[in-house]
């Protein structure tokens, strides 16, 4: 049987790590700066329903991710996977072979 556990990615001064309700005050925070629930081309809870968007995140089956930086530990996003953000994960995925490759450090 496989068991799973959560990691945390981390490099090039960001963090990828899972998203927990500890996260929910550096996602207020991160929103605040501009009031980003405003915007209609994205959704970005209010500061008073973050708790309810983690809480909702996390009774999914696909486990959402909080990204942040690395030197001042600052939250500054989640990301709730969904079949769009799958694909966008794939294309991440293939740019990371890329610049993995042109540093010289790809497995083969």
């Amino acid at each position: 049987m496989i068991t799973l556990t959560p990691v945390a990615l981390e490099g090039h001064g960001v963090r990828l790590e899972p998203l927990e309700m500890s996260h929910a005050d550096g996602l207020i925070a991160a929103a605040a700066d501009g009031r980003l629930w405003e915007l209609w081309y994205s959704f970005i809870p209010r500061p008073h329903e973050t708790a309810g968007y983690i809480t909702g995140a996390l009774a999914g089956h696909l486990k959402p991710w909080a990204a942040g930086w690395s030197a001042s530990g600052r939250t500054a996003s989640a990301w709730r996977p969904n079949a769009r953000s799958k694909r966008l994960a794939r294309a991440w995925c293939r740019v990371a072979r890329v610049v993995t490759a042109r540093s010289g450090s790809a497995r083969t």
